[in-house]
């Protein structure tokens, strides 16, 4: 409001600008804004500008400004952008790991086995390693998909939910979708309503009854009626497809958000970029209140 009344005639993105050159932070807030509501590559500038302005001192800034280019469809740069960042924090676990997994990706798999050989032996609790090291396995072309498979069974016989979870993320990976749908059971045997489990065995079935059942019985478990109900509509959507069962979904969908500013970013990157000229109008009236609304207080992003 007080940069308004300074520069009355200055348009929303003017203002934010000047903003950002006053307050770095708000570099920060509107890269993030503009991530959620599905403007990685615009996010990039903010995000960059901010860290530059906390002289790259800042790890959370640094990782952020990877993770955008990276959901800017921008895999190269963002692992361009993580050796940057090794290079400025050398032997970040995350930060190799997080490097890593966009290489495997990219479908350089080989190339960070090594690395994560290592990670795995300085660190052998490190579940995250450990399932990366698997996954570069069952990317790599001459990869020895059996062996990883194998390790991901013994780690879910003998761990927990996570573990198992793993391993029916693995067999969807190498599309052996009875085998995941079965791993994904049994870690709603362990926890009936977890969600990741839930959409995994939902997802490896066809059978619509199933599907319904699967749901039915995690809500049943504690599983939020919101998204149980989301998740029912969504299957019949599915197996009786029209655009107004895929209206009603979407309204569905945005009417569980509590947060009104949250709604409108998922709005704006649901419609956006539709093809039908009404839906991306919505998303167009969705981002111009966004701005406005971000123009008066950025804090409310």
């Amino acid at each position: 409001a007080r940069l308004r009344h300074r520069f009355p005639g200055a348009s929303a993105d003017d203002l934010a600008a000047r903003r950002g050159d006053e307050f770095p932070f708000v570099d920060t807030i509107r890269g993030k804004a503009l991530m959620l509501s599905g403007e990685p590559a615009q996010a990039i500038f903010h995000i960059d500008r901010a860290s530059e302005r906390n002289n790259d001192a800042n790890l959370e800034l640094l990782m952020l400004s990877a993770k955008a280019r990276e959901l800017a469809n921008q895999p190269g740069a963002a692992a361009e952008r993580y050796e940057q960042i090794m290079a400025l924090r050398p032997g970040v676990p995350t930060v190799e790991l997080e490097y890593s997994r966009v290489l495997i990706g990219m479908g350089r798999a080989a190339e960070v086995r090594p690395r994560l050989e290592r990670i795995v032996a300085a660190l052998p609790d490190n579940e995250v390693a450990k399932r990366l090291l698997d996954a570069s396995a069952l990317r790599e072309p001459d990869g020895d998909v059996e062996a990883a498979i194998q390790r991901r069974r013994e780690a879910a016989a003998n761990g927990g939910l996570s573990e198992k979870l793993a391993l029916a993320s693995a067999l969807v990976q190498v599309q052996r979708q009875d085998e995941a749908h079965q791993a994904a059971l049994e870690a709603l045997e362990l926890a009936p309503a977890d969600i990741r489990a839930v959409r995994i065995a939902v997802t490896t079935t066809d059978d619509l009854d199933a599907r319904r059942s699967i749901i039915t019985q995690a809500a049943a478990a504690g599983l939020d009626g919101g998204q149980a109900d989301l998740m029912l509509q969504a299957i019949e959507t599915v197996a009786n497809d029209s655009p107004e069962a895929r209206e009603n979904l979407v309204n569905s969908f945005l009417a569980q958000r509590e947060d009104p500013v949250e709604a409108k970013l998922i709005e704006v990157r649901l419609f956006i970029d539709n093809e039908d000229p009404q839906q991306a109008a919505r998303g167009q009236a969705a981002l111009d209140e966004l701005i406005a609304t971000a123009a008066d207080d950025p804090a409310v992003i």
